[in-house]
């Protein structure tokens, strides 16, 4: 669940910072919307949000 709770928030920064998206699903279904440089930094933003959930004063709640 963290995974896709990244993945899309990844999404909404992208949006936010550039009024678009991208990822590497994208390229998978080529739907027309792969842009390579988005993809890259959205993956980057998926791992480092992840980590701030995983690293979550909440996470560690839940592993006790």
């Amino acid at each position: 669940m963290i995974n896709t709770c990244s993945h899309e928030l990844a999404h909404y920064f992208q949006f936010v910072k550039h009024g678009k998206s991208s990822c590497e699903s994208d390229l998978i279904v080529r739907n027309g919307r792969y842009d390579e440089e988005l993809a890259s930094e959205h993956k980057n933003f998926t791992g480092e949000i992840y980590k701030l959930i995983e690293n979550s004063e909440y996470s560690e709640l839940e592993k006790n």
